[in-house]
């Protein structure tokens, strides 16, 4: 116990520093990774079946650049078929 005490605050193992490092660096990073990773998702083209049966999906874009997917209406079974040829 005695040890611990007259350790200084100040004082850090060279361990220490490069695992403090790293996960800094970590946490700063990892935001821009995700957000590179999902905007090159985002680029993709959503295009729907210009050749399917009755009525099909609208594809639109938001004001932020997302693709906005509306789908078809459902049948009187409830199922909403729709249909892409990209995605």
């Amino acid at each position: 116990m005695s040890s611990l005490l007259s350790h200084k605050p100040t004082e850090h193992r060279p361990t220490q520093r490069l695992i403090a490092a790293t996960l800094i660096a970590l946490q700063v990073l990892t935001p821009m990774l995700v957000s590179g990773r999902a905007a090159a998702q985002v680029k993709a083209e959503i295009n729907p079946d210009r050749n399917a049966p009755g009525q099909r999906p609208v594809v639109n874009v938001g004001a932020n650049g997302i693709p906005i997917v509306q789908i078809a209406p459902p049948s009187n079974a409830g199922v909403s078929r729709n249909r892409f040829t990209d995605y």
